[in-house]
């Protein structure tokens, strides 16, 4: 059995810490034995310096030590102690204090995220939700994105209401409340004023024509012409559609008749709605799997639970696909983790109950009656009252131990330094007093927001400050000394078009294989298919990477061993690409110069993070060589690529082996020619060479400026995001091609979540 009696935090269900303290004593009287696991392959080691000075301060001799994992912490060693105590204004309650705690908070994280890192290293966790609303308002008001964590929200979400009535509608004619909230919502996009016309309108013009494609698109609203144009042309095909499929088939062709996913990546804390709307997904598949009815049973079944608020959980979204501040509660953060975790709301502490029965292990029920408004209480009451008052800190203690331990570099501790006692701020302060320098950084009050960014904030409450915040979310142009963190891939895409690196990179859309029509939007379970290319390819380079463990072996006998500790069969047949290409690789005069090489003449996985000057601002630019080694004094980078060059030369390639020279010039002060190679793995040729001369490495930076350049304009315009030459997207051979151009050549600059060139968006 494995358990940590300082993580058991739910005994409000019945969990009991000694519970697992006496089954341990009864395996060890039985001949067994317990081993403390006391290793942290988490944390960073100032971090766990840390956590067991707040463990010994907060369980005494019961505490066990953690020790830091060298070869996991040495990448995440900060240099600087791992909390920092971030001062906060402790002079108000309530809903006061949430306001004023959640602008320092978005302070902090926005300058933080000007340096780089990303919005989804953090996390907020609270001891309640109650005010999780203003911190995520406060975030998305200085433009940092946020999302409420897993919760029972599920039903409550726009997205989810909005989707169930455009099917309910779809179904029946006659739900008419259902359209109205639908044709409303980010996936039709009219407006109310166009809502009015159409539910007061004339025979060619209302909801019924609309729902047929008869409406006339001249009677509505000018700026609502185009989305009308849209709806005519696709609702007969969905109202059809509902009348044969079922609620799975319905789901995935409204996704591709109204560019569900792309429309809903774009709007706030798109990544967290995205994964609700799979949820309903999952939901649908579930229903139509026991052959429970159609389409319209499922919406009207959905549509209840909304009105009950059926308490289904929010969807857990995986670390990797965070790119949002994540806002949580301590429980809901149980068993997961954060780069760095941000714990605000200190003083939150359940008001002292006084019930007139309660319950005590030993004491059975006991009784504290009212006479003349004072409350009775037994000697036995007293006792069941202190009892459950120890086991309440006990818990309190637990719960903050759990809360520090789900970083793995960095806790930030928000307030808490003075005002009342109560929550973790009672059991912090004494600590703090005694460590404030030492294991824990201090930093004051942040500054107040630049002008450009400042949202004045009124202290009459919670609703009045996040209408405030959506006010003051509008569209603004980046700050001068702004940070554009880019990977170089991503600055690959940039610099090819603008507009489909913030199709791949900002909305994280799947981009399709050139010539197919339908964006595609892939399941959990096949963003990472075990043998799909891109799998295929990092197996390879995982391979490779592990080039110093052959030291003279057989390369045949290396590369199974490595596929089997990377957990593969080798004699899987659907690695025998891998296999094949890996073994003529490390034979070929390349591949034997460099498994003769000594380890410390070459260095493999090289990641690196530089920064790029374009005044006023600064990219950062980040990224891994495969390999590096050097040729007579003159720096070698090698790039492996498990596919084949299909007559491309290392000019296609040219802004990614050009970053990584400049890499190289930054880290190992280069000034000359620097040599990339680049080895198509699927290939049976030698590697084709691209000599980056100093020159080369200018331009670069010059291309990085204009990209950041004319990203930071964009920030502040309304207007789409430039495309490129129909002949220039195909020779890109870009997936995303009928998106802007459709069948026929059309213009470039066209609205960005339109289907069709001329379309305008919802």
């Amino acid at each position: 059995v494995v358990g940590d009696r300082k993580q058991s935090i739910y005994t409000f269900r019945g969990a009991d810490p000694e519970s697992f303290d006496a089954f341990s004593r009864m395996v060890v009287e039985h001949g067994g034995a317990e081993e403390q696991l006391t290793v942290s392959r988490r944390s960073s080691p100032e971090l766990i310096a840390a956590v067991n000075s707040l463990g010994e301060w907060l369980f005494a001799e019961r505490y066990e030590a953690l020790a830091a994992d060298d070869e996991a912490g040495a990448g995440k060693a900060l240099g600087r102690p791992g909390m920092t105590q971030i001062q906060a204004p402790d002079d108000r309650r309530g809903a006061a204090r949430a306001i004023e705690e959640a602008r320092v908070v978005a302070s902090v994280l926005r300058s933080r995220l000007r340096h780089g890192g990303a919005a989804g290293d953090y996390a907020i966790l609270l001891a309640s939700m109650s005010y999780a609303p203003v911190y995520a308002a406060a975030l998305n008001g200085v433009g940092v994105p946020a999302v409420l964590g897993a919760g029972t929200g599920f039903y409550e979400q726009p997205e989810i209401i909005d989707m169930v009535s455009l099917m309910a509608w779809l179904a029946s004619a006659s739900e008419r409340l259902a359209a109205a909230v639908a044709l409303r919502s980010p996936l039709c996009g009219l407006s109310e004023a166009a809502l009015l016309r159409l539910f007061v309108g004339g025979r060619e013009h209302n909801i019924d024509a609309l729902r047929s494609g008869r409406c006339d698109p001249s009677r509505a609203p000018a700026q609502d012409a185009g989305s009308m144009a849209r709806l005519n042309a696709v609702l007969p095909e969905l109202v059809a559609a509902a009348q044969v499929m079922d609620p799975v088939e319905l789901l995935e062709y409204i996704d591709r008749l109204l560019d569900v996913r792309a429309t809903t990546l774009a709007l706030d804390g798109g990544e967290q709605r995205s994964a609700n709307l799979d949820r309903l997904w999952e939901l649908a598949q579930s229903f139509a799997a026991n052959g429970r009815g159609g389409v319209a049973r499922f919406a009207r079944e959905q549509a209840a639970k909304i009105r009950v608020e059926h308490k289904e959980p929010l969807v857990a979204i995986p670390a990797a696909a965070r790119r949002a501040v994540t806002i949580l509660t301590v429980h809901q953060a149980k068993g997961l983790q954060y780069s760095v975790v941000v714990l605000c709301d200190l003083h939150h502490g359940e008001r002292s109950a006084r019930p007139v029965l309660r319950y005590g292990r030993g004491h059975g029920v006991v009784f504290s009656p009212q006479v003349r408004g004072s409350a009775i209480k037994s000697e036995r009451y007293h006792a069941v009252e202190l009892a459950a008052r120890e086991q309440k800190d006990a818990e309190q203690k637990r719960l903050l131990y759990v809360a520090v331990t789900r970083a793995e570099r960095e806790v930030l501790l928000v307030g808490g330094a003075t005002g009342e006692k109560r929550g973790f701020a009672r059991l912090l302060q004494p600590w703090l007093a005694g460590v404030a320098g030492h294991l824990v950084a201090r930093e004051g009050t942040p500054p107040a927001l630049s002008v450009v960014d400042a949202v004045e904030s009124p202290v009459q409450g919670a609703g009045e400050l996040a209408d405030t915040l959506m006010a003051a979310s509008e569209a603004r142009p980046a700050p001068v000394g702004t940070r554009f963190v880019l990977s170089v891939t991503g600055l690959e895409t940039h610099v090819q078009c603008l507009r489909r690196g913030l199709f791949v990179h900002a909305l994280g859309l799947s981009e399709p294989g050139f010539g197919e029509r339908t964006l595609r939007w892939p399941t959990d379970d096949e963003r990472e298919p075990p043998l799909d290319p891109r799998a295929r390819g990092r197996l390879a380079h995982a391979v490779l990477a592990a080039l110093p463990g052959l030291d003279g072996g057989e390369p045949e006998a290396f590369v199974e061993e490595q596929l089997r500790l990377l957990g593969h069969d080798p004699r899987d047949s659907r690695l025998a690409e891998v296999r094949e290409d890996t073994l003529v690789f490390l034979r070929s005069p390349l591949g034997r110069r460099l498994a003769a090489m000594d380890a410390g003449e070459r260095r493999h996985e090289l990641p690196f993070t530089i920064d790029v000057k374009a005044p006023p601002y600064t990219a950062v630019l980040h990224g891994q060589i495969d390999l590096l080694y050097w040729d007579k004094d003159i720096p070698v980078i090698v790039d492996y690529k498990h596919a084949k060059a299909e007559g491309a030369g290392p000019a296609a390639h040219a802004i990614q082996l050009d970053a990584y020279a400049l890499a190289v010039e930054r880290l190992c002060g280069a000034t000359g020619d620097i040599t990339a190679r680049l080895v198509f793995l699927r290939e049976r040729g030698e590697p084709l060479v691209r000599v980056v001369t100093p020159q080369m490495r200018a331009d670069l930076i010059r291309a990085t400026g204009e990209v950041v350049a004319a990203m930071a304009i964009r920030r502040q315009m309304s207007d789409p995001w430039p495309g490129q030459p129909r002949t220039r997207c195909e020779a890109l051979r870009c997936g995303f091609v009928f998106r802007c151009h459709g069948k026929k050549s059309a213009p470039a600059q066209m609205d960005l979540f339109s289907s069709e060139a001329g379309g305008v968006a919802g």
